[in-house]
């Protein structure tokens, strides 16, 4: 919001963000000829970036008997898997790499305001974050002497987030509670 209202009643905001990735990357190469070579891999990348906010900045609200309610909630949920099979007779080199990021800032923020609320003021942010990857990799050769197999995997994820409540240069009146929760669940 960025205006003046008065309102008989409740003044509610609420922003809700849902993300979902998943991938699978397979790959597969070989060769039974005893002098053969054989390479591969698989990558399997993924990226959410999100801003979720509900605010009231730069205004005025004037609730003659309810609540001024903001509410910013975001789940997202990313899932990687890459997966490499190499054969060969001589030789034979693979590798399996999942990469996953996720950057999120989720906030509820009253800014340079004057809130004149009947009741209460409540300010709620919610994140709720799950970051899963795997990556495995086989690599088989004839098994002499002169055969050679080789073989990684790497997993990698990355979390930045922020969660807020906040209220900063402003004015409030409250005929109740003033709350401000935020809360974090990342996995």
């Amino acid at each position: 919001i960025n205006a003046t209202q008065n309102v008989g009643d409740t003044v509610s905001l609420s922003a809700d963000n849902k993300a979902v990735i998943a991938s699978i990357a397979i790959g597969g190469q070989g060769s039974f000829n005893d002098k053969s070579i054989a390479a591969g891999g698989s990558f399997a990348v993924n990226t959410i970036v999100s801003n979720t906010e509900s605010s009231i900045k730069d205004s005025f609200i004037h609730t003659a008997t309810g609540d001024v309610q903001l509410s910013a909630k975001d789940g997202s949920v990313i899932v990687a898997a890459a997966g490499s099979f190499q054969w060969a007779g001589a030789f034979a080199a693979g590798a399996a790499v999942g990469v996953n990021t996720l950057v999120n800032s989720t906030s509820s923020i009253i800014d340079n305001s004057t809130i004149e609320a009947g009741n209460d003021v409540e300010l709620e942010t919610k994140n709720f974050a799950v970051v899963a990857n795997v990556a495995a990799g086989a690599q088989v050769n004839k098994g002499d002497d002169k055969s050679i197999a080789i073989g990684g995997s790497l997993a990698v994820n990355t979390l930045v987030k922020s969660v807020e409540s906040s209220i900063t240069g402003s004015t409030l009146t409250a005929g109740g509670d003033v709350s401000l929760t935020s809360t974090d669940q990342s996995y």
